[in-house]
Order: structure tokens, then sequence, then C-alpha cells
């Protein structure tokens, strides 16, 4: 089962025990708390990731990303449009994992250099 199909199938039973009618402030307290659970759960699904190095320039806002997000050797070897869709991917996952600190979840994970 792909990332996506478990994602789906975390949302659906999610849905299935949010149909239930609820009308106690404890009940709706419980539908929040499965919800947020699942959305941990599809959140950790993420097969983001982004170097330890990169993870501290962005932590102390260095703009050594910039060098990850517009360039390098493996850039350097691809057309021009091949680069500008990395590029942008690059820089989609480093704002991924500066929102991910600011709500505080793990939404790209970081590896060893």
């Amino acid at each position: 089962m792909n990332e996506l199909e478990k994602a789906k199938q975390i949302a659906a039973e999610a849905f299935n025990f949010k149909s239930k009618a609820y009308t106690t402030i404890e009940q709706q307290n419980e539908i929040i708390e499965v919800n947020r659970k699942a959305f941990m759960q599809i959140l950790s699904l993420s097969s983001f990731t982004i170097p330890q190095s990169i993870a501290d320039a962005l932590d102390v806002g260095d703009l050594i990303f910039l060098a990850w997000t517009h360039g390098n050797d493996l850039l350097g070897k691809m057309s021009d449009e091949e680069r500008n869709a990395e590029c942008r991917r690059r820089n989609a996952i480093a704002k991924a994992y500066l929102a991910g600190k600011a709500l505080g979840v793990d939404l790209v994970k970081v590896t060893e250099d």
C-alpha cells in the first residue's frame, strides 16, 4: 500500500468515527482528538527529507539553503526546465520544513549529512 492509499485509509477511518452523532462537549473533544491523531498519522507518511546541515541553516535563518535550492553539481547537469522544477521542489520542501517547525509538527524528516 503506497502512502496515498495509507492516508486515504486513515482519513476514512477518522471520517467514519466522526459521522456518528455526538452532542456533548466530551464527545466533541473525542472527535477532535481522533481527527488530530489521524492528521498526525498522515503527516508522518511524508517522504520529504532534508540533510541535517540544511535544517541547521534554515533553523538559524542562514542563506545556505539558497545554495541547496538553487545550485549544486546535480543541478548543473540538468536542463533548464529540469533545474527550475528541482529548485521549486527544494524550495517547497524548505518552506514545509519551516512551516512544520512553526506548527510543532514534522512535515519534513531530517537526515544525517
